[in-house]
């Protein structure tokens, strides 16, 4: 084997090797193994290069997620500051939210009042400005006086019949909405109309004698004027004469009789008409029925009675464009509510829903019972979630800058 000066190996004969120099051999090998130093000197270099490079991207990597770590700390920080000064400036202490949190929970939701009133009458408590539904104005923060109450109709009527009579269709279920004058059930009517038959063919019959006596009195007025003209020519006695006046005056007294039979048969008619027209139940306004309380097959009338087994009522119809909260307002805080005062209205099966509402009347009178006096509170919104002795929550408003005198409504 031979190297050239490139350090490659060069093959050499098997005969030449025994005639080689050993200084030569020698000097070979040596030259071989700087070659292969130098190779590895050179990819140790190469992966030394590239581990620097790896943990140079490393640490840029980890540097750039130090410093974002460091800004967010530091954005945190400003805002809590920020706050804190905010806080100061209003004059509001803040509280942290674990803290509030906590204490809202151990706080009532209802409050009595020391004395012992009602917790309808709790103190009035601040409220924001713009609450949902827009019931109190931006000038208004701060309610009066609270109080619960219901939502109760003022047009409400359980439907009857007029006469007594045994169920024989109801039309309406429990929430159907009906119409003014709309039939919403039938009572048996067959005696009814038997009757009003009977009083038709009374009615035509006096017709008929009345036509009978319009012919015998014209027949009378004949033969009284033959009387007469036989009378002048003394032909008759004056007594047949006045026979014939008398008949013929007696003729026209029953036809007079007979008018009055048929006034009174035709006004009889009239009844059984009604007495039928009552077996028909109509709604006496439009509403919506809430109660359904007699079935068919089960006897009606407009009085209690038979032992139970009657029903005085069919069903319960409410106007819901009629509907109002009613309260009871402790006397010590009357002087808080006047007349056409704004407040909120909450239902309780809503809470987050406020409605606009205005005092409508404060009853002119006090229960000595309870201490109260009771206040109608209007509704400006119409909802269909809104439903008849619902429970709410009432929050009077005042004035800003003024006080608010008490001012009864007369109109009760």
């Amino acid at each position: 084997m031979e190297t050239d000066s490139k350090g490659t190996m060069a093959s050499v004969e098997p005969g030449c090797l025994d005639d080689a120099d050993p200084q030569q051999v020698a000097s070979g090998s040596n030259r071989n193994r700087k070659v292969l130093l130098d190779e590895l000197r050179i990819e140790r270099a190469g992966r030394s290069v590239r581990g620097a490079a790896r943990r140079s991207g490393k640490a840029t990597r980890k540097g750039l997620l130090l410093g974002a770590t460091v800004l967010a700390i530091g954005s945190g920080v400003v805002a809590v500051s920020w706050g804190t000064i905010l806080a100061e400036d209003s004059g509001a202490p803040q509280e942290p939210m674990s803290q509030r949190e906590k204490r809202h929970d151990l706080e009532p939701h209802v409050t009595s009042d020391p004395t012992g009133e009602p917790a309808s009458q709790a103190e009035p408590r601040t409220t924001p400005g713009d609450r949902p539904g827009g019931a109190v104005a931006a000038s208004r923060t701060a309610s009066v006086l609270d109080a619960t109450g219901y939502v109760v109709a003022r047009r409400k009527a359980t439907v009857s019949a007029r006469i007594t009579g045994k169920l024989a269709s109801v039309f309406v279920e429990e929430g159907d909405r009906v119409k003014s004058g709309q039939v919403i059930a039938l009572l048996d009517d067959s005696a009814a109309q038997a009757e009003l038959a009977l009083a038709e063919s009374r009615l035509i019959a006096a017709k008929s004698r009345g036509r009978e006596l319009q012919i015998s009195i014209d027949h009378a007025g004949k033969r009284v004027a033959r009387s007469e003209e036989l009378a002048k020519r003394r032909l008759v006695s004056e007594e047949r004469l006045d026979d014939d006046r008398l008949a013929r005056e007696a003729l026209i007294a029953k036809l007079h009789n007979l008018k009055q039979e048929i006034e009174v048969a035709r006004r009889e008619r009239k009844v059984h008409e009604v007495n039928v027209a009552d077996t028909r139940i109509r709604a006496p306004f439009s509403g919506v029925v809430i109660d359904k309380s007699a079935h068919p097959g089960e006897v009606v009338s407009p009085m209690s009675g038979g032992g139970g087994f009657t029903r005085s009522g069919i069903g319960t119809i409410v106007d819901m464009d009629s509907l109002e909260v009613e309260v009871d307002i402790n006397e010590a805080y009357l002087n808080r509510v006047f007349a056409n005062q704004p407040a909120t209205v909450r239902l309780n099966a809503y809470p987050n829903r406020g409605y606009g509402a205005a005092v409508a009347a404060i009853v002119p009178t006090a229960d000595r019972n309870k201490a109260t006096v009771q206040v109608r509170i209007g509704l400006m919104e119409k909802d269909e979630r809104v439903l008849p002795n619902m429970g709410v929550q009432v929050e009077f408003f005042g004035r800003v800058g003024k006080e608010s005198p008490t001012q009864i409504d007369q109109s009760e």
